[in-house]
């Protein structure tokens, strides 16, 4: 596993993993049942996220201090902020494409236990 792309997309994966059953129990607490638009919105936060923390830690490796300067962010090389826009929205999407089975298993598990939940209530 040499290639950063399968780190990124393991992470991404976890990371959405992670947010999409935080949003589903934070959903379950306030009694509301959005849990599949909450299994969609956790797979873009998630990638969204997972994307900065894999940019700034990159960044920092290839330019050491120097990425606090704003030279680092202006130079007309391929690192620059428009090249990293355009990087990150491919990262995203195409991140989401993968990340979006997993959290929609999770909101469904999540759906699936406040049905129970409201079954056993009424009872």
């Amino acid at each position: 596993m040499n290639n950063p792309a399968i780190y990124f997309f393991v992470g991404a994966i976890l990371l959405t993993s992670i947010t999409t059953a935080l949003l589903c129990r934070n959903l379950i607490a306030r009694k509301k049942r959005a849990f599949y638009l909450a299994g969609l919105i956790g797979a873009l936060l998630g990638n969204t996220i997972c994307f900065v923390m894999f940019f700034l830690a990159g960044k920092i490796y290839s330019e050491r201090w120097h990425i606090f300067t704003s030279e680092a962010w202006t130079s007309g090389n391929e690192h620059g902020l428009a090249s990293m826009m355009a990087d990150g929205m491919i990262f995203v999407v195409v991140g989401s494409l993968f990340c979006i089975l997993p959290a929609l298993g999770v909101a469904f598990y999540y759906a699936r236990q406040s049905k129970k939940n409201e079954i056993s209530g009424a009872k």
